[in-house]
């Protein structure tokens, strides 16, 4: 068998032992890749989760707002119907008394 020089032995030690360190931290480092994947993963979901919230805070606002609104028309519709009411009412007992709506007629 021929005899290995030092030289050769040292070149394939060095190829052998490089290429083993660089197996191991693959190997140590494919924790970090997933712990850095889930850390970033984490931090789009809060962004996502805050970004709703001011969503909703904005559609609460603005429901808020209309609902301002729909009391406010309520309000008016019912100030209005109550009128008509009382002016149908008033409407009504003028017909039915004719003698004082013709009385209320000015003379031509």
């Amino acid at each position: 068998m021929p005899e290995i020089s030092q030289a050769w032995l040292a070149l394939i030690g060095a190829v052998l032992g490089g290429s083993g360190l660089k197996i191991m931290e693959s190997w140590l480092n494919k924790s970090k890749v997933r712990d850095d994947a889930a850390s970033a993963f984490r931090t789009e979901l809060r962004d996502e989760v805050k970004n709703l919230r001011d969503e909703l805070r904005k559609v609460e606002t603005d429901l808020d707002n209309w609902r301002a609104k729909y009391y406010e028309l309520m309000e008016q519709f019912l100030k209005v119907k109550a009128e008509l009411d009382a002016a149908l009412r008033n409407a009504t007992e003028d017909f039915a008394q004719p003698s004082e709506v013709v009385s209320k007629i000015p003379p031509a």
